[in-house]
């Protein structure tokens, strides 16, 4: 062997272990304490989605989704400590299998080179970084499961992956009980098998035939069970009865049937391009073009592939009765992702044959990485970074930062300026503020002419600023036109004893259809320093008006 590829081969594996070791690893760590910071920031919050999906439970008679949730609600009782806390628990422990087991299937690729585009992607590893609403929910629990499943087909061992293979097929009906969506995506764990054994033995097939009964009888039970308004009232007082009480979020929903949902994507598909989300999900595709010999490999496995298509096919049903979209690109996507993994690398699959082919590549890598997000709800309209202040290098810290923010309120905007000077800036996207009327679309907030009454959209976020002068931008859009008044917007301050003093006020316009901002300034006085400050958006009845985001930013 010459000199050269000698050389070229040691830089390779150079390469490679730089990367495992001082990239990979530390991307991992900041991935984890970022998402557990989210997880514990949810939890201190009460969240009705990211918490409560968990907390659904059986105190007004079986119903779905709620086998987790009746399993916390009675430990919490002989514990005496609130069901939320062990949601929180399960939530960093599942998250900690996901990275944990894909950095040692990753770790033992022979070309890592080419994973790189979907390691560093928005949707494999920091989708619930950059969606705080659509990530920590019950889907977690299936992708766990399948890397480790997964993790163990990789270890050579058969006789183990079979044994907790067949183990998994016989615990999937209490993850359906969970959660019945999770259901749709259990083709995706046969398929591993499959691809692991190059096929299935008829003997084999009618073993997993039979396992799969108790998951259809699961899956026809919660679809008969779904839910009532006497239920959804029960669970929650019995969640403030174990002193975590939760308001609206997803037990809210239990109620509701097919027509409901239906009836929330029509109006959904109002503000939702449906060729944009195609372009979405064709840029996710990039990602997987590196690794396109294992793509193909999966593809001319007909069992396997099969499974995977009998999966998308049935989340396409989900399409048509429910909104959060990204959420299940987000499933298929990171399944697919760990399927590959099944495929033993070629070395030389993806390698830089020429130099000047480097820094094109790595722009498109930064600008792939950094400037889109496959948002988890109600289409695209949010994906793609409009500023440097969306960019997902900022987006990863915040979950951290605002966990440390929670416990400093009153210093909220002063901690971000220190932190962020670049930005001088710090906001809230319109889901997280308190709202009398409307529905959540995303990250923000819409209110509907005909469907919702008039009333503050979004008001909040009781910032106790000190005295000066401050600059707030409202990011919102209106059906109606630039001549036609939509609402009012207002910069109140608490004077004590109930009384609220406006340091500024103006009308809300219309915007024909775009996305458009209010920026105005307004001083705190002396008199007021450390008061609470709201600005206010009140919606009229006229047209739709949506409120997408609120920054504030300190002048002087």
């Amino acid at each position: 062997m010459s000199l050269s590829i000698l050389g070229r081969n040691y830089l390779k594996t150079g390469a490679k272990e730089c990367l495992i070791n001082k990239v990979l690893s530390l991307f991992f760590i900041l991935i984890f304490t970022s998402i557990a910071s989210g997880c514990i920031l949810k939890y201190l919050k009460y969240d009705g989605w990211s918490i409560g999906d968990w907390l659904i439970n059986y105190q007004g008679g079986f119903i779905r989704r709620g086998f987790l949730g009746e399993f916390f609600y009675q430990v919490s009782i002989y514990t005496h400590i609130n069901p939320g806390f062990y949601v929180l628990l399960l939530q960093i422990f599942l998250y900690a299998i996901i990275l944990y087991f894909s950095y040692c299937l990753l770790k033992n690729d022979k070309n890592l080179l080419s994973y790189i585009f979907l390691i560093f992607s928005p949707y494999i590893f920091t989708f619930h970084i950059y969606n705080d609403y659509g990530g920590i929910r019950k889907e977690i629990i299936f992708v766990a499961i399948l890397v480790f499943i997964v993790y163990l087909a990789n270890l050579k061992d058969d006789k183990v992956f079979e044994k907790y293979f067949y183990r998994i097929l016989l615990f999937y009906p209490l993850v359906i009980l969970t959660h019945e969506m999770l259901a749709v995506f259990l083709p995706y764990i046969i398929a591993a098998y499959v691809i692991k054994n190059n096929g299935l033995t008829i003997e084999k097939s009618i073993n997993i035939g039979l396992l799969l009964i108790p998951s259809i009888v699961s899956f026809i039970a919660v679809l008969y069970y779904s839910g009532n308004s006497l239920q959804v009232d029960e669970i929650f007082n019995s969640l403030a009865k174990a002193n975590y009480p939760v308001e609206g979020g997803a037990i809210d929903w239990l109620d509701k049937g097919v027509s409901f949902g239906i009836s929330a994507l029509d109006h959904t598909l109002i503000d939702l391009s449906i060729s944009d989300f195609l372009i979405m999900v064709l840029v996710s595709f990039i990602a997987y073009i590196p690794i396109y010999k294992k793509v193909s490999i999966i593809i001319k496995n007909k069992p396997a592939f099969g499974l995977v298509m009998t999966s998308i096919v049935g989340s396409l049903v989900l399409f048509f009765i429910a909104i959060d979209w990204g959420r299940f690109l987000y499933v298929h996507l990171i399944a697919f992702f760990l399927l590959s993994l099944l495929i033993e690398s070629d070395e030389n699959s993806f390698c830089i044959k020429n130099k000047l082919n480097v820094i094109p590549l790595l722009l498109l890598f930064i600008a792939y990485s950094s400037l889109w997000t496959v948002p988890f709800c109600c289409g695209p309209q949010t994906a793609y970074t409009k500023s440097y202040k969306e960019n997902n290098f900022f987006q990863f810290m915040y979950p951290s930062i605002n966990l440390i923010i929670h416990f400093f309120p009153e210093k909220k905007f002063l901690f971000c300026a220190s932190i962020f000077p670049l930005l001088n800036h710090c906001g809230s996207d319109a889901a997280a503020l308190p709202s009398q009327v409307g529905s959540l679309l995303n990250k923000g907030r819409i209110a509907r002419q005909g469907i919702d009454k008039q009333g503050y959209l979004t008001f909040g976020p009781y910032a106790k600023l000190l005295t000066g002068e401050y600059e707030f931008d409202v990011h919102y859009k209106s059906t109606l036109a630039a001549t036609v008044n939509v609402g009012e917007w207002d910069v109140v301050i608490s004077n004590g004893d109930d009384k609220i003093q406006a340091l500024n006020t103006g009308k809300i316009t219309g915007t024909d259809g775009l996305e458009k901002h209010i920026v105005k300034r307004f001083i705190v006085p002396k008199e007021f320093s450390g008061k609470n400050i709201e600005i206010r958006n009140f919606y009229n009845g006229k047209g739709d008006l949506i409120i997408y985001y609120l920054g504030i930013r300190k002048i002087d």
